[in-house]
């Protein structure tokens, strides 16, 4: 360790969370969903949960692989440096998921006449989102082979008596990204290129920033010489790991929940985009079409809702688990998470979703960075910073796999009531919040 970090140095270290905030934001809020649902039409909600689903499970072994091998060598700067290099051809790759059956339908239709093309659009169709899912596992790939070692920099770098304020600044720079990425895709939204060129920009200049700030890599303990499975294994003895890993599960849990499915329940439910009579996004026509168009809208002024006061809960939170306990700030910023959710049940105004939405957003932007604070305390080996980080990071991804899973389950419960998987997906989500905030109790290693 060397003492104190200067703000300057924090946000260096923490700019390449800025590009990974901004870059899953952006995709995971409207652009995938919105991809999908142009190649797969009324099975959206299925098909991807599926995508999710998939990329979530290699994630929850992908950040623990890179971190393993990063602590060996004893380096981090190489893993984050390729991983934006491979975050870039994965987003190529997304750009042109729905390229191919495009050009072979406009030749069929100029050759054949509509009725071929028809025939072709049917049996394209799982081309296109096999070469969707595959952009995405490519991407999640690269996204694990950066976060993996990067992870270890906050706990392996930051005196504890600064990781509140450092996991602040971290949650500042992820909010503050979602602002600047719903403004920067909204502007944008009339070229998709023009989007995941903004990513692939982004990804590349704060990966520099943070690989000319920080130049150090955390102090070098040699690893214990094992497997990677017996690695992967040995930080489940220890209990606060594993309760601060469930804690952090059940959050996310709750999250997803409400992330994946909330731009299909603004489209499918909501469908009047006013705040206090203002309108935010207009329906022209009433056609299907439009009425995505605007949730695509809507949804990004949400966001920006969310991201706006979560950037504030965020500096509040760090601060926080610095001075009163990390604890008591999950305990204060979960029960804020839960509470609003719960009217998302029967409520269908977008005035009273955005007036819920800032409750949540102040708890959720405290509780990114008073948990991250939290986690750094207990990590249970630090040779292997970087793997035990990557492990502890799997809860975030294994939450996916559930909610990604539960895309058949929604379109289910509203094929049998309209709305009925929306609000089966935000009553567990508020549950899932409760869960996480009790058993933060027993952690013992942190105060």
């Amino acid at each position: 360790m060397v003492g104190k970090r200067s703000l300057g140095w924090q946000l260096g270290l923490s700019a390449y969370w800025f590009a990974i905030s901004l870059k899953w934001f952006i995709l995971l809020t409207a652009v995938l969903p919105s991809q999908v649902e142009s190649i797969v039409g009324e099975s959206k909600a299925a098909a991807w949960g599926a995508v999710v689903m998939i990329g979530a499970i290699w994630a929850l072994f992908g950040p623990a692989l890179f971190g393993s091998i990063s602590d060996r060598l004893g380096k981090w700067r190489p893993f984050v440096s390729i991983g934006a290099a491979l975050t870039v051809m994965a987003l190529f790759t997304l750009l042109h998921s729905g390229t191919l059956s495009a050009g072979i339908v406009g030749q069929v239709t100029l050759s054949q006449g509509p009725a071929w093309a028809g025939v072709a659009t049917i049996i394209l169709k799982p081309i296109s989102l096999a070469i969707l899912t595959a952009g995405y596992l490519l991407l999640q790939v690269s996204d694990d082979m950066a976060q993996g070692p990067y992870a270890s920099l906050i706990p392996g770098l930051v005196e504890p008596d600064q990781r509140g304020r450092a996991s602040g600044v971290m949650g500042l720079l992820a909010m503050s990204a979602q602002i600047v990425g719903g403004v920067g895709a909204f502007l944008l939204s009339s070229s998709l290129a023009a989007i995941y060129g903004f990513i692939a920009g982004s990804t590349i200049v704060c990966a520099l920033i943070t690989l000319l700030t920080v130049r150090e890599s955390p102090p070098k303990i040699e690893p214990v010489e094992r497997s990677f499975f017996l690695g992967w294994i040995q930080p489940w003895k220890s209990a606060d790991f594993r309760w601060v890993w469930f804690t952090r599960f059940a959050n996310a849990v709750g999250f997803y929940l409400i992330y994946n499915y909330l731009k299909y329940f603004l489209a499918d439910e909501v469908g009047k985009f006013e705040i206090f009579g203002f309108t935010v996004a207009s329906i022209e026509s009433g056609s299907q079409e439009d009425v995505q168009a605007a949730a695509f809208q809507a949804v990004f002024v949400l966001a920006m809702v969310i991201s706006l006061f979560g950037a504030a809960g965020a500096v509040m939170g760090g601060r926080m688990a610095d001075k009163i306990g990390r604890k008591r700030t999950v305990y204060l910023s979960g029960a804020l998470m839960a509470l609003p959710v719960l009217p998302f049940i029967f409520v269908t105004d977008f005035t009273t979703i955005t007036l819920l939405a800032i409750p949540f957003a102040i708890g959720y932007g405290a509780y990114q960075s008073s948990d991250w604070a939290l986690a750094a305390d207990v990590m249970p080996d630090q040779g292997a910073l970087a793997k035990d980080m990557g492990i502890w990071q799997s809860c975030v991804a294994a939450p996916q796999v559930i909610s990604g899973g539960l895309g058949v389950a929604v379109t289910a419960a509203n094929r049998a009531a309209p709305g009925m998987g929306y609000s089966l997906a935000f009553a567990g989500a508020s549950m899932a919040f409760v869960i996480a905030v009790v058993f933060v109790s027993k952690i013992r290693g942190s105060t």
